[in-house]
């Protein structure tokens, strides 16, 4: 079956195909005969409902499946991973594409330019630490995570955080930044935003597991040293990267939406047309479509956003655009960036070059990359491996995942969550350890970038 599904996939085309850019240094013909190469931002058109024709397929009847999905790649007609499986194939062949990756000029940089440094291990008391957020301020690098004490947002479930004033070398022992003492909310995740000179912190607190009840906002203290709650709003929306700046001067904060009482599965957007993290949030619905576990983040290429979006099921990766500061958005697209369905990190350096961070390629969160794009473009031409599990040197390490990043001068700082073997740190002694998954074991890295370097 699987067989004669991927040679009938040869003869599905998207004519909604279309580059993020267009550029002088040639390219491959889609199916609307138009060439598509990675360059200057295009006008991005995506049709309300994505149009489909068909041609000889060009595939020999002795190949692979492996090589039906690479051939389609290569011909340009929409992109293909090797981790696609049939209805992520299907649902790729039924949606516009936007090409972001130059693969003959990608250049590959060394994974050395990264160091790293240990934020926080799992302990006996919470062996579960995950989705970080991390900020430079005044000096000081602040990471905050949510900790479980021992499975996935089960029980009692704060927000810990760390600082740092030499750059990710030495951190202060963890602190309580918001929790519930009585446990019957759990706080999850933490995110970053600096507005008007003063650091924030918001959190989402929920009920169950992405069952979010409210969002909460917390202001720095630098007198008392700790976060500060300034205000409690009701709302089913998840947050997932830390605060950005539009063009036009509001804020945006990318995530997920729903119904309260329920896991939050549309990507959205919360915006503050004020400016100010203190000031009202707005929900944006970008998709009315549920997705499976839709984690998004947003980077600017001119006067466009585009909204990266994890979706479970089937695993792919897709990608919006809005032209008009994140008011309305494009249908799904496709794209060839060979993302995983995990939480990914995209944005702007300082210099003007976007950049995307994520796991890529192999199965089991194994790997991770970043992106990097022209100045001024979505045209990504190098790539650089922070970690990958068969040539790690963070010992005893299955898995490095969920990025969050922050560039300060002339630093890019990003915190991964990695995964411990189950017996290489101390974990709590309950009748259930033997049923547990060895990923459920925890902690945060840090990766220090030189920007002049990428």
């Amino acid at each position: 079956m699987k067989r004669i599904l991927a040679l009938l996939l040869c003869l599905v085309l998207a004519v909604g195909a279309t580059a993020c850019t267009d550029g002088g240094q040639g390219g491959t013909t889609n199916s609307t005969g138009a060439t598509t190469v990675p360059g200057d931002p295009l006008q991005i058109t995506v049709p309300t409902q994505a149009a489909s024709t068909t041609r000889p397929s060009k595939t020999p009847s002795t190949t692979t499946d492996t090589e039906v999905y690479g051939k389609l790649l290569n011909d340009g007609d929409f992109p293909v991973h090797s981790f696609y499986g049939a209805d992520a194939l299907t649902m790729a062949a039924g949606m516009p594409y936007i090409n972001f990756l130059d693969e003959k000029n990608l250049t590959n940089l060394s994974g050395s330019l990264a160091k790293r440094y240990t934020v926080s291990v799992p302990d006996t008391d919470f062996s579960f630490v995950h989705e970080s957020a991390v900020i430079e301020y005044k000096g000081t690098v602040f990471a905050a995570w949510y900790s479980c004490h021992e499975l996935e947002l089960v029980g009692y479930t704060p927000i810990h955080g760390a600082r740092s004033t030499d750059g990710g070398k030495t951190w202060t022992d963890k602190e309580i930044c918001a929790h519930d003492p009585s446990g019957e909310e759990m706080y999850c995740p933490p995110v970053f935003g600096i507005s008007d000179n003063k650091l924030y912190m918001l959190v989402n607190t929920m009920k169950g597991f992405d069952n979010i009840t409210a969002l909460e906002l917390y202001q720095w203290n630098e007198q008392t040293l700790t976060f500060n709650k300034v205000w409690r709003k009701s709302m089913c929306f998840k947050i997932n990267t830390n605060v950005i700046t539009l063009p036009n001067g509001k804020l945006m904060i990318p995530g997920r939406s729903g119904t309260m009482g329920k896991n939050p599965l549309n990507p959205a957007v919360l915006i503050s047309d004020s400016g100010k993290i203190d000031g009202n949030w707005r929900i944006v619905t970008v998709d009315k479509t549920e997705r499976t576990a839709p984690e998004t983040t947003v980077m600017t290429v001119g006067n466009k956003l585009y909204m990266f979006s994890r979706s479970d099921k089937p695993e792919v990766s897709l990608v919006y655009v809005s032209t008009d500061n994140g008011e309305t958005w494009t249908q799904p697209a496709s794209h060839d960036i060979p993302l995983r369905a995990v939480k990914m990190y995209a944005g702007t350096l300082a210099d003007g070059r976007n950049y995307i961070v994520g796991n890529v390629e192999v199965a089991g969160r194994t790997r991770v990359a970043m992106y990097i794009a022209e100045k001024g473009t979505c045209r990504f031409t190098k790539k650089i491996v922070l970690y990958d599990k068969a040539t790690a040197k963070i010992a005893d390490t299955e898995m490095c995942h969920y990025p969050c990043v922050y560039e300060s001068n002339g630093k890019l700082y990003i915190t991964l969550t990695v995964g411990y073997t189950k017996d290489s740190h101390i974990v709590p002694e309950t009748t259930n350890i033997a049923d547990r998954y060895s990923w459920f074991v925890r902690g945060i890295q840090l990766f220090v970038l030189d920007v002049n370097k990428l």
